[in-house]
């Protein structure tokens, strides 16, 4: 195992531009800080494809069934829109989880690659099919993170400088254990290309009722293949994840429109209010109305 490195600078830099607990927006494009200064429940999002390090703290990324736990000194990769389950598992007043989140487009993957082609003939390790992948922040790393967020505090380096550490973090990541994986992303025509293909095909008709034959048909694969390597890649199959991008629609929606559960359910693409409503119930632990009306209060007390 790599030794993880996180210097006292990283962490110094990092609580001074995160002054609020969620996500903290940063002068540079693309990079975000996540905090939070309390241990957390179950909270669902949609990570993008991006790299998270964990500067200080624990917490646990779910899926489905898999568990994904990343501490200080750790980098969780995410190659596509993915569906999940966080929960903060360490953090304190004094001592915040502390979280860096870059966005990592497939194309930049791919340029990268271009470059450096000898990482490309790299086979995935066998446990790295999930379209998530974490591993350990080295040193090399490490030093392209800290120089990034240098770049924090000379906001005239940020476009110049940031493009090409960020660039740099890229190849730093393709040359890890976990590398092979993260490179299929960028190789067309690879399995990992094909279901992000289809990820996004999902989420631009997510409304809608989608023949799923015809999906696996035009990204170039068999249903056979569409549903396994599907599954094994985002941990659930299209179906689930559909259902799970309309839920999380919904909720998105009635905390900024106030609109009732029965009008939102009829807009993400339910033809039934009642099933709506005891999907949404089974996904978040809580009917909607109820789930709304605390989502709202926490938000009034933060």
């Amino acid at each position: 195992m790599v030794e993880a490195r996180i210097s006292t600078e990283l962490k110094d830099i990092a609580a001074r531009y995160a002054k609020l607990d969620g996500l903290n927006e940063t002068g540079i494009p693309g990079l975000s800080i996540y905090k939070s200064s309390a241990l957390s429940e179950k909270l669902h999002s949609i990570y993008e494809p991006c790299l998270c390090v964990t500067i200080q703290g624990k917490k646990d990324t779910i899926v489905e069934d898999d568990i994904f736990t990343c501490s200080e000194g750790n980098f969780l990769f995410s190659s596509m829109k993915l569906p999940v389950c966080g929960m903060v598992r360490e953090a304190s007043m004094e001592s915040p989880y502390l979280s860096l989140v870059i966005m990592i487009e497939p194309t930049m993957v791919y340029d990268t690659l271009k470059d450096a082609p000898h990482l490309v003939s790299r086979e995935p390790s066998i446990s790295s099919g999930h379209s998530l992948s974490i591993g350990d922040v080295d040193g090399l790393m490490s030093d392209a993170v800290a120089r990034l967020m240098r770049c924090l505090d000379h906001p005239g380096d940020i476009p110049v400088l940031a493009p090409m550490i960020i660039r740099e973090l890229i190849y730093r990541l393709l040359a890890t254990e976990e590398g092979g994986a993260i490179a299929q992303l960028g190789m067309l025509g690879s399995k990992t290309e094909k279901i992000a293909r289809a990820v996004a095909l999902l989420n631009q008709k997510f409304t809608e009722k989608l023949d799923m034959n015809r999906i696996a048909e035009d990204i170039g694969m068999s249903a056979s293949n569409f549903y396994k390597h599907f599954k094994e890649t985002t941990g659930m199959s299209p179906l689930v994840y559909q259902k799970k991008v309309r839920l999380l629609e919904a909720r998105h929606q009635m905390l900024v429109t106030g609109d009732d559960a029965a009008s939102v359910s009829y807009r993400v693409g339910y033809e039934s209010p009642s099933q709506f409503s005891r999907e949404y119930s089974n996904y978040f632990g809580r009917p909607p109305k109820k789930d709304i009306a605390l989502m709202k209060s926490l938000e009034l007390a933060g």
